[in-house]
């Protein structure tokens, strides 16, 4: 089996035109993670993509579930301060700029999403 190394979610949606739609196909990636016939190492939250890992998102129960797993949840600190989110963190760990993109760096494969 092969292995993604890192999955970088940089917003809480897929798409733009439609929030709705976008939130639930972008609840539906994170669900299916374990499910992929690839193994990932690494999943980064940027940007909005922090809401996935905050107190009432729809992902917390398929994010916990790849962490259990031992699939690294780095969170980026800078994000969850600036939406106001850092005491709403529930999976994961809030994470700094350097440790995102060493992680990026040292991985074969980024998927980005």
């Amino acid at each position: 089996m092969s292995t993604i190394q890192v999955v970088f979610l940089t917003s809480d949606k897929v798409g733009a035109d439609e929030p709705a739609l976008g939130s639930r196909l972008m609840t539906g990636v994170v669900d299916l993670l374990d499910q992929l016939p690839v193994l990932v190492k690494s999943v980064l939250l940027t940007n909005t993509a922090v809401f996935l890992a905050t107190k009432n998102s729809d992902t917390i129960t398929s994010l916990k579930r790849l962490e259990g797993q031992g699939v690294e949840i780095l969170v980026c600190t800078t994000c969850l301060n600036h939406f106001g989110l850092m005491e709403s963190l529930q999976v994961g760990k809030a994470s700094d700029a350097k440790t995102i993109l060493s992680t990026m760096v040292l991985a074969d494969k980024v998927l980005k999403f």
